[in-house]
C-alpha cells in the first residue's frame, strides 16, 4: 500500500515536472523516503515488542515467582545438616546414616492425616537383607513458610527457606541463655 502511494506520488510529479522546480521534487522525495524508512522502523520496533511479550511470557519453570508453589508432599532424603553457633563458622555435616547396598533414608510427608514418617533402611546381620524400619509416624503443618513436626528426632517448628521440585531446606533456631544455635536440615527430592 505504501509504495503504490509512493508510486502515484512520484508518477504525479515526475509528469508534473515541468510546473514543479527542482528543489520541490527533491524535497518531496526525501520526505517520502523518511516517511518509508519510519514505517519500516515501526514494524522492526513492533516485531522486537511482541518477542520480548513471547519470551517473557515463556519462563522457566523454577517456581519463582510462581502461582503454584512447590508441594512439601512426598519422600524426602535427608543430605547435610548445617549448624551454626553464635559467631563461630557454619559447620556441615553429611547425612551418613545410611547403609551402603540399602536404598536412602527418607522422611516422608503424606498428604492424607498431614502424617509424617521417618524411615530408616537397615541390613538384616543374618540374611544381609535390607529391611525398612519406619519410626512411629507423628503429624506435620505447614503454615506458608512454617513448617511444625509434632514429635520424632525432626519434632519443632521450622522456617523453610528453599522448597523447589528437588531441594528442601527447613532452619530451626534455638535459643538458651545467651547461646544461639541454628540448624539448617537439607534434603533432596527423592
Amino acid at each position: 500500500m505504501v509504495i503504490k502511494k509512493f508510486i502515484s506520488l512520484n508518477n504525479h510529479l515526475y509528469s508534473n515536472f515541468n510546473k514543479l522546480d527542482c528543489n520541490k521534487y527533491l524535497f518531496s522525495l526525501v520526505n517520502i523516503k523518511k516517511i518509508l524508512n519510519m514505517k519500516k522502523i515501526k514494524v522492526v520496533l513492533a516485531t522486537f515488542v511482541l518477542a520480548s511479550l513471547t519470551l517473557t511470557s515463556c519462563s522457566s519453570d523454577d517456581n519463582s515467582g510462581s502461582s503454584t508453589p512447590a508441594s512439601i508432599i512426598g519422600e524426602w532424603n535427608p543430605t547435610t545438616t548445617i549448624v551454626k553457633t553464635n559467631e563461630a563458622p557454619e559447620t556441615e555435616v553429611p547425612y551418613e546414616q545410611s547403609v551402603n547396598g540399602c536404598d536412602k533414608d527418607y522422611v516422608k510427608f503424606v498428604e492424607a492425616g498431614n502424617v509424617f514418617n521417618r524411615v530408616l533402611h537397615a541390613k538384616n546381620a543374618d540374611t544381609g537383607a535390607c529391611l525398612e524400619s519406619p519410626a512411629t509416624p507423628t503429624t506435620w503443618a505447614k503454615v506458608d513458610d512454617e513448617l511444625t513436626i509434632a514429635a520424632g528426632q525432626y519434632a519443632g517448628t521450622y522456617e523453610i527457606t528453599v522448597l523447589n521440585a528437588s531441594e528442601l531446606r527447613i532452619k530451626k533456631v534455638i535459643v538458651d541463655n545467651d547461646i544461639t544455635t541454628t540448624t539448617t536440615r537439607v534434603f533432596k527430592k527423592n
